[in-house]
């Protein structure tokens, strides 16, 4: 009898299992499961006549598509009781991971929306649900900071946040939104990604405009006060003649007989 063939060496191929969270439709990678579904972004809905829509796909199963839209209408909801509860389960739900670039683009969206339309309600509504998902110790926000830093920044410093500013109180709203940007800040802050000097110049850069409207330079000086008093010395101080018209005006002395 032929004596049996020689085995062929062991090798190894290297393939992506997932690009950019989706699964690459290849023979090397198993085939989808059936309880598994690529969506398209999620659907805000703020009234019967407004939506808006993701800008991009995120493949979550059928349990985590449902979760999703059962805490995002809980989070919006006008019961407060509702609300409240399910905005601080964002504070320690570990399964936020599985949705959490669907959540970043409702809240900056959310955000987009609330702004372009002051409905400054739904701006609280978005800048809660960021609070608490900053004290989440199991999701990490680093890769979506390029998209929330500038909406969070946008509270504080847009023109018109409210259709009534004379009788709502939006400065605890931009007050808000200076604490939860420090927040991020000192979260994430790093040597190799330098955000607080990035953020500090970006808000220095606004308070140089000299045609900002009062509620905006607010806005900016709250940003920088959370960022640290060092930084409101040794950078704010020579600016306060925007508000002066040239320069810091001390108070005059009482006379004295």
């Amino acid at each position: 009898a032929p004596p049996p063939k020689v085995p062929q060496d062991v090798q190894v191929k290297v393939h992506w299992l997932t690009i950019e969270g989706s699964t690459p439709t290849i023979p090397d990678n198993p085939p989808m499961d059936e309880d598994t579904l690529v969506i398209d972004a999620p659907t805000i809905s703020l009234d019967t006549t407004e939506t808006i829509n993701s800008v991009a796909p995120h493949e979550i199963s059928r349990e985590q598509q449902l979760y999703f839209r059962e805490l995002t209408t809980k989070c919006i909801t006008t019961d407060k009781t509702i609300r409240d509860e399910a905005v601080q389960s964002l504070s320690t739900d570990p399964g936020l991971a599985a949705v959490l670039p669907r959540l970043t683009v409702f809240i900056i969206e959310g955000i987009r929306v609330g702004l372009g339309e002051s409905k400054m309600y739904y701006i609280q509504y978005m800048l809660e649900m960021l609070d608490n998902m900053i004290q989440n110790k199991a999701i990490r926000l680093e890769k979506f900071l390029h998209d929330i830093i500038p909406a969070v920044i946008s509270c504080m410093v847009c023109t018109q946040i409210c259709a009534r500013p004379l009788e709502l109180d939006h400065w605890t709203v931009r007050g808000n939104a200076a604490r939860i940007l420090s927040a991020l800040v000192r979260a994430h802050n790093m040597g190799t990604n330098q955000i607080q000097s990035r953020v500090t110049r970006m808000l220095h850069h606004a308070l140089d405009k000299h045609n900002s409207s009062l509620v905006s330079y607010f806005g900016v000086l709250a940003g920088l006060c959370e960022l640290g008093p060092l930084t409101i010395n040794l950078l704010s101080s020579p600016r306060f003649g925007v508000f002066t018209g040239g320069g810091v005006k001390s108070a005059p002395r009482p006379r004295t007989r």
